[in-house]
């Protein structure tokens, strides 16, 4: 049986327990600089329990912002700012990874901005925001763009970064067949409609060297017609672990599923399992997590040793205390 609240290795991470704190939109960063608010919330989530924190999302261009008053890396001047916050974090044996994202056309801060990046030129149903279709130029320079960010997490102090594929920001839009419609080599099979991912996990890689953990979010399905499928989702998983990645996270395209009953909790278990077979790489299960019971079962039938939390630690930072109490 494995010990959920022992020390693990995640990657090539040590981590002190195998319970994740997933990337959560904090709402009060100033200018891309974390407040003070997001020191307290870590500095609770730390005291509370919790192994590794991945930070809210955290934008790679100066002109692009999804939402309102989130963090960001996208300039030289900001890697300092975040030296305290890590240097806390650490203080308590707690790892952090900086979780880094270019929204898109789901992003309704977004709106305004009159030359915001897509597969293709489809205007969002939600936002409204129709996007500028991306050249293969686009592509190199935004996967620069998501290269210098991560070596200035790396300079920084971060423990990791963590490349947003999921939940429709701009590389899980190229995943989707709904959104990327294109007809050359970045559109059609899975293959091509993970390449420009593949590109980004690769110049992350070169920037940050060998030694330097690398993660990606990824949906197990868009849970919608005509979205990424998981037989997709799991090829695509499998490319980048060939390109770079060392970690999967797994969410899913429905976040809004009932966890009232140990069955339905832990809503992609079944992708996660099924990845953890075919690549053996690590795996991080988030969604539905809301049994000690439902977790320790996965773990130990499937392999899945990792667990983020977003909704349920936001509102109680000591949950995970809060689930071995409750066992």
């Amino acid at each position: 049986m494995i010990d959920l609240y022992s020390p693990a290795k995640l990657g090539s991470l040590n981590v002190k327990n195998h319970f994740i704190r997933a990337a959560c939109w904090e709402k009060t960063a100033e200018n891309g600089v974390p407040a003070q608010a997001v020191y307290d919330h870590y500095e609770d989530l730390c005291k509370g329990g919790i192994g590794t924190i991945l930070t809210g999302f955290t934008t790679v261009d100066p002109v692009e912002h999804p939402a309102a008053n989130m963090l960001g890396m996208h300039d030289d001047s900001l890697v300092d700012t975040y030296r305290p916050l890590i240097e806390m974090v650490h203080s308590y044996n707690v790892r952090i990874v900086c979780q880094i994202v270019y929204g898109g056309a789901c992003g309704p801060a977004n709106k305004g901005n009159d030359h915001v990046f897509a597969p293709s030129a489809i205007q969002h149903p939600g936002t409204g925001i129709m996007p500028v279709e991306m050249t293969e130029d686009d592509m190199s320079f935004l996967a620069d763009e998501f290269a210098a960010a991560a070596s200035r997490c790396k300079a920084a102090g971060f423990d990791g970064v963590e490349l947003h594929a999921a939940h429709g920001y701009l590389l899980s839009q190229f995943l989707s067949p709904d959104k990327n419609i294109r007809t050359d080599a970045y559109g059609g099979s899975i293959e091509n409609r993970a390449r420009f991912l593949c590109m980004v996990a690769r110049r992350v890689r070169e920037a940050v060297g060998d030694d330097f953990p690398i993660w990606a979010k990824i949906n197990s399905s868009d849970a919608g017609e005509n979205g990424l499928t998981e037989a997709d989702s799991l090829v695509a998983s499998q490319l980048l672990l060939q390109n770079g990645v060392d970690v999967i996270e797994v969410s899913g395209g429905n976040l809004m599923q009932d966890a009232s009953t140990p069955e339905s909790q832990s809503y992609f278990r079944g992708y996660a399992a099924e990845l953890r077979k075919l690549t053996g790489a690590p795996v991080i299960l988030t969604g539905g997590n809301r049994s000690l019971a439902v977790m320790q079962k996965i773990a130990d039938e499937t392999d899945v040793q990792f667990f983020g939390f977003g909704r349920p630690i936001c509102q109680d930072p000591a949950y995970v205390m809060t689930l071995k109490e409750n066992a």
